[in-house]
């Protein structure tokens, strides 16, 4: 899971556009070779062993007060984006 970890991390700072490249990036890192690299992302991808964790915290949440209600028709497709500062 760590490279799993580290693959997302390289594609998410931009440091690699794919899979592909990061798992190059981590060899030129001197981390482990490219065939290491690809072997133990798709491992830990599909090892159920691997699957996520959901922690549910209560004490986190929170209402949410919108300024104005919508109405929706049925048969119609909406799509709203939020932001949380």
């Amino acid at each position: 899971m760590a490279v799993v970890g580290l693959v997302g991390y390289l594609i998410d700072t931009k440091r690699a556009k794919n899979r592909e490249q990061a798992f190059w990036r981590l060899q030129d890192l001197g981390l482990m070779t490219y065939a290491a690299a690809k072997d133990s992302f798709y491992r830990g991808w599909r090892e159920p062993r691997f699957r996520p964790i959901y922690l549910e915290f209560p004490e986190l949440a929170r209402e949410m007060n919108f300024q104005r209600a919508e109405m929706v028709e049925a048969g119609r497709t909406i799509k709203r984006t939020f932001d949380d500062p």
